[in-house]
């Protein structure tokens, strides 16, 4: 997955964030770059909002984690709500583009942070990551969550029917699509992997790291499915 992702930052990185035309390198400009991260802090605010409605509080102050944090179109709008913010990811690619464009006040890094978070964030990230893979990676970020720390991690759950991987031959067209696209042979975008959770394991996660208050949002992404966990340790 970090040889995908690199690959992926390589040639497309703002459009294997937001998978909109407009943001493929081809149509990129100033402009477009500041709308691509001005979607950033519309997403936060909406968090930010949830948890206000919710909990009645929400993030102010002290320290962020930022999981797959990308080009840092979250982390840079997070920098305006928190003191600091780690922005974690697998790819150096990536993070070099962070730094440009979204550097200011946030610890961008591929090594998992240590130390307690006040606020442990993550959108459309999971979805990429195999589960039993994305599940420890859940567990060990939840394991960082200070008390009275929110959460906000969103993870895919299901798909409409014609999204579903029907029959061997079909795996085995995704693979061959897959080893083309690392061959250059194909777009990247292809490199690009969707799984899903099942909700029970995520919810468990969050219930055994102390996060037992919980507010779920549905999402749709395309047919593929899931949840907004928005979660505050006790």
């Amino acid at each position: 997955m970090t040889h995908d992702w690199e690959r992926i930052a390589a040639k497309e990185a703002f459009f294997g964030v937001v998978t909109a035309d407009k943001y493929r390198a081809r149509e990129l400009t100033p402009e477009r770059i500041a709308e691509f991260y001005a979607t950033g802090e519309s997403d936060i605010a909406d968090i930010i909002a949830t948890f206000q409605r919710v909990f009645t509080a929400a993030p102010s102050g002290g320290r962020a984690l930022d999981i797959g944090c990308g080009v840092g179109r979250l982390a840079r709008a997070m920098r305006k709500r928190v003191d600091d913010v780690v922005g974690y990811d697998v790819s150096d690619s990536m993070l070099a583009l962070a730094r440009e464009y979204a550097g200011e006040g946030v610890d961008y890094t591929t090594a998992f942070p240590s130390g307690q978070f006040d606020w442990i964030n993550s959108y459309v990230v999971f979805q990429h990551i195999p589960p039993p893979e994305g599940l420890a990676l859940l567990k060990r970020a939840l394991a960082l969550l200070a008390p009275g720390g929110f959460a906000s991690i969103q993870v895919t759950a299901w798909r409409t029917a014609h999204l579903e991987p029907k029959g061997a031959l079909r795996q085995a067209k995704r693979a061959a699509h897959l080893a083309l696209a690392r061959a250059g042979a194909r777009p990247a975008e292809a490199l690009i992997q969707m799984h899903d959770y099942a909700l029970t394991d995520v919810i468990r996660a969050f219930v055994e790291a102390g996060v037992t208050q919980q507010h779920l949002v549905h999402t749709d992404h395309g047919g593929h499915h899931g949840v907004w966990v928005f979660g505050r340790r006790s």
